[in-house]
């Protein structure tokens, strides 16, 4: 397996991804025993055997597959809606809406690439767990609007889904993310009992299959070790807080006042929130030192606040690529602005 980067020749664009390119440059094999937290250390931790340095593109040799020249075109076609109304007024806005909904991290500023890392919220900006599960979220409700039989449902929402995820680059994180919304939704269409645990185990067994070397690298053991803590801790602390945390208990529910139902239901989504959030805390805390070098005290309460905002951006994203794809750019550009109302007040919040 070859790391390489190659400088392009002036006029000539970026291959696409499946295509075959000849190039030249200088090959040298990885080392065996490469000094902990070098760039090298990182290559042989994600499986690679030789790097190409100072490398040149000569040609390409093949052209990308149709499949990759539509993912292509779908991604600049994405990229266009999302931009509609605000790239002009407010581009850093845009460039924080784009990162969110396609995962272009590297449109964000260096300052806003900081402020992120630093207030334990830079895993907003990547196509992960939160952003396939509000895609499928709203997905299943609009084909449930539309009547959509649940098998024919469950395939519409994976092809979208792994559309989404390959479109955006296909990321592991992404990847791993997909696999576990698409073991969930398997074992329903099967009638199997959908068990979280379950569906996370198959998705990593699957992962490890398809790369090995996966496992030693941060993507898999944060992603998985956040999943698993919160499966296996987040989850219950949160049924037990929300035992311990029941307003009016000794009241019957039929005698309960407007305010007292809106105050349950405030307390349950605090008690869910709470146990979630302390689980990822914990794992962040570690992984967040080991690989990032960065402790983020406040992170627990900034994502308490904004993961629920992020989500509003997501919808607001999604509403604003379905409607724009069937061509109503008025109301994708409606959409768009009030994503970019919402990520005002996240950047404001944060800062």
């Amino acid at each position: 397996r070859l790391y390489f980067s190659l400088a392009l020749p002036p006029g000539i664009p970026a291959p696409l991804r499946s295509s075959v390119v000849s190039a030249t440059g200088v090959l040298a094999a990885v080392a065996r025993e490469p000094a902990p937290d070098s760039f090298e250390s990182y290559l042989d931790h994600a499986g690679m055997n030789f790097r190409l340095t100072r490398g040149r593109l000569l040609d390409a040799t093949r052209p990308p597959t149709p499949y990759r020249d539509f993912c292509e075109h779908a991604a600049a076609r994405l990229n266009s809606i999302l931009s509609l109304g605000i790239a002009g007024k407010r581009p850093e806005l845009a460039a924080v809406f784009r990162a969110m909904m396609l995962g272009q991290k590297h449109e964000l500023s260096d300052e806003q690439d900081e402020l992120f890392m630093h207030s334990g919220t830079m895993h907003l900006f990547a196509i992960n767990g939160l952003h396939i599960g509000v895609v499928a979220i709203a997905l299943h409700a609009l084909l449930a609007a539309l009547r959509c039989p649940r098998p024919g449902a469950v395939l519409v929402i994976l092809t979208v889904l792994w559309l989404d995820v390959d479109t955006t680059g296909a990321s592991p994180s992404a990847v791993r993310a997909f696999l576990l919304v698409a073991c969930h939704e398997t074992a329903f269409v099967l009638r199997r009992p959908a068990n979280g645990l379950a569906s996370l185990s198959a998705a990593a067994l699957l992962t490890l299959l398809l790369e090995p070397m996966a496992i030693f690298s941060a993507s898999f053991q944060m992603s998985y070790g956040v999943v698993g803590v919160i499966l296996g801790f987040g989850l219950p602390l949160a049924e037990r807080l929300e035992t311990r945390w029941q307003p009016f208990r000794d009241l019957p529910q039929a005698t309960w006042s407007w305010g007292q139902r809106r105050l349950s239901a405030a307390s349950r989504w605090l008690a869910g929130a709470l146990g979630i959030g302390l689980a990822a805390t914990l794992v962040s805390a570690v992984t967040g030192a080991t690989f990032f070098h960065v402790i983020t005290p406040g992170g627990l309460v900034a994502n308490l606040v904004l993961v629920p905002l992020a989500s509003l951006v997501i919808v607001a994203g999604f509403a604003s690529v379905t409607v724009g794809l069937a061509g109503a750019a008025t109301i994708s550009t409606l959409f768009n602005h009030a994503a970019a109302l919402v990520l005002w007040f996240i950047d404001a919040l944060i800062r």
